[in-house]
């Protein structure tokens, strides 16, 4: 079932806690009052806790509306793993072609990952499952919900481009672009953020396995 559209009321206040947050976050890293990594996992579930209790407490769906809903958690996780399989086993044989084409597969997808052991597990828990999970109840659940008042490709095309914009700090991410349209077609088909949360966290943690192996 799709998702139905989300009120103005809970998208404008998301924006405001995402907003609110992101400046304290700035300010306690300027401040040098810890570790970079550590106030934005703090940040990260701060702001997964405001979302969920925005949502519980401004829409008349409760978490239904952003596609959390208790009975679409399961069986959002089980179709989450069907998509990320599927679109895992593309991305191999895409990358088996590049590979026989004479390029560097990895060269698109490798992350610089920290080499402090403590860092590197921090990295790997805010990246691999904090930040995925914040993300796509921020950029899905209310962003695409917003839009979708508006049709199914203005919620596909806003949300996925709300997306890349917040990845683009040297320029346009062609993994989030893949990634933001992946994320939000699987929200639309299955209507359950559990979805594109499993794929996102997948993703996510094979880029970040492939990138450890890869030295």
């Amino acid at each position: 079932m799709a998702p139905e559209p989300l009120g103005v009321k809970p998208f404008f206040l998301a924006v405001g806690a995402l907003l609110i947050t992101e400046v304290l976050a700035g300010l306690a890293v300027s401040l040098e009052l810890s570790s970079p990594l550590l106030v934005l996992g703090l940040l990260r579930c701060v702001q997964i806790a405001l979302f969920l209790f925005i949502a519980q407490n401004s829409c008349k769906e409760r978490l239904y509306c952003i596609g959390l809903g208790s009975d679409q958690i399961l069986p959002g996780i089980f179709r989450g793993l069907i998509w990320a399989g599927a679109f895992g086993f593309i991305v191999l044989f895409g990358g088996g072609i590049l590979y026989l084409l004479g390029m560097n597969p990895m060269a698109m997808v490798r992350t610089r990952l920290p080499s402090d052991t403590g860092q590197l597990l921090l990295y790997l828990t805010l990246g691999g499952l904090i930040g995925p999970v914040a993300e796509e109840i921020f950029f899905r659940g209310f962003v695409y919900g917003f839009f979708r008042r508006w049709g199914i490709m203005a919620a596909l095309l806003g949300s996925s481009l709300v997306f890349v914009l917040a990845h683009s700090v040297t320029g346009v991410p062609f993994t989030q672009m893949v990634g933001g349209l992946l994320f939000a077609v699987s929200y639309e088909i299955e209507g359950k953020l559990m979805a594109p949360i499993t794929i996102h966290v997948t993703g996510n943690s094979a880029i970040f396995a492939l990138s450890l192996m890869a030295g």
